[in-house]
């Protein structure tokens, strides 16, 4: 009975001793198993996607579709947005066109929808069905985005409305103001930007535009809109970019020297860029090497305003040295067949198109003034 009782006391010790032992595995295993896994969007997320969208200078990198963007409709947002320097570029043999008012924007986008069970998210054109969770991510992802990028960029424009008006200006359907489009100035409260000439009274506008000190922008309408230090960052990137490609033609300041008697003089009227100071006689004669050869904003050349100065005047004959032609011995980088009937794209399908794109080069300008139209006639 003894021998009884102890192995009883025993396997009450041992089940006493093992129990907590079990409960705690029983635990564990529980525990691990219903561990809440944050759930992860499997259409993009901050590395993919969406890499640009946690730095600081988001604002200067993208821009966004306003329209379709960061709208909550029927538990479904969207984002279309668009890398600044890729705006106007061709996106040739990519399957997805993304074209929204005429410019190729990427998408993203999500659905958590609990009343109609529609959980859904995309990247493109690629749409999928996803869980309750992966649609929630998705969704916070792109809330989360669109509040911090909303704060940071352009609130006048986007990328497309400048697009819009330079195409518009190419097809006549527009006028530009040559005198007032994308001058700057030193003085704070001036609008560095894209302007209308009315075709009924003639009056200029401002279309769109950010004032020189970032403090304000222009949508077209009578009231500026205020900015922010990095909204103002946005609005200038967008406009700078918009200058650049604009087909404006900007006068000169003074006359353009011609095919006049007088085409060997310098134009007493000329002031490099506007500035009082620029002129052939001080401001070119300091440095002409250097100067002679300068771009200035309306596309044309110094010497071809200061021509004494530089030496560009029409050739007297053959054996004229000092005038305006070609250099026989110029080579492009040094690059063999790369010299001035290479400039003037005598090889080439487009002539004119690949003539005029080869020009804008200062070395080819320089010595090739013949090929690249910039000498006056004989």
């Amino acid at each position: 009975m003894q021998f009884r009782l102890s192995i009883i006391a025993i396997s009450l010790v041992g089940l006493l001793s093992i129990a907590p032992i079990a409960k705690a595995a029983e635990e564990w295993e529980y525990t691990e198993g219903t561990a809440d896994i944050e759930a992860k969007c499997p259409c993009f997320d901050q590395f993919n996607g969406l890499q640009w969208a946690n730095l600081k200078i988001a604002g200067s990198l993208v821009d966004i579709h306003r329209p379709s963007s960061c709208a909550m409709n029927n538990n479904a947002i969207s984002m279309n947005y668009v890398y600044n320097k890729a705006a106007r570029k061709e996106l040739e043999g990519i399957p997805f066109s993304g074209m929204i008012d005429g410019v190729h924007y990427n998408h993203l986008g999500a659905i958590f929808d609990a009343v109609n069970d529609t959980y859904e998210c995309s990247e493109d054109d690629v749409h999928q069905e996803i869980s309750a969770a992966e649609a929630e991510a998705c969704h916070k992802l792109l809330t989360d985005t669109c509040a911090n990028l909303v704060q940071n960029i352009c609130p006048c424009y986007s990328v497309h409305d400048l697009i819009q008006v330079e195409r518009d200006a190419v097809n006549n359907k527009v006028e530009i103001s040559g005198e007032k489009t994308c001058t700057e100035s030193d003085a704070e409260s001036s609008v560095y930007g894209l302007f209308e000439v009315s075709d009924v009274d003639r009056s200029v506008t401002t279309r769109f535009g950010i004032q020189q000190n970032g403090d304000y922008c222009f949508d077209g309408s009578e009231d500026p809109q205020e900015t922010s230090g990095l909204q103002a960052i946005h609005c200038q990137i967008l406009m700078k970019d918009s200058c650049d490609v604009i087909k404006v033609r900007k006068p000169e300041v003074g006359t353009e020297v011609g095919t006049d008697e007088a085409s060997c003089e310098d134009d007493a009227s000329f002031l490099g860029n506007g500035r009082a100071a620029r002129t052939c006689a001080s401001w070119v004669t300091e440095d002409p090497k250097r100067r002679c050869k300068k771009k200035l904003k309306s596309g044309k050349r110094v010497f071809e305003f200061c021509r004494e100065t530089c030496g560009y005047c029409a050739c007297k004959d053959e054996t004229d040295t000092n005038c305006c032609k070609n250099n026989p011995k110029f080579l492009f980088w040094d690059i063999p067949d790369l010299d001035c009937v290479w400039a003037a794209g005598d090889k080439s399908k487009n002539k004119a198109k690949k003539r005029a794109k080869r020009c804008k080069y200062t070395a080819v300008a320089r010595n090739c003034p013949e090929m690249c139209g910039m000498c006056p006639a004989q």
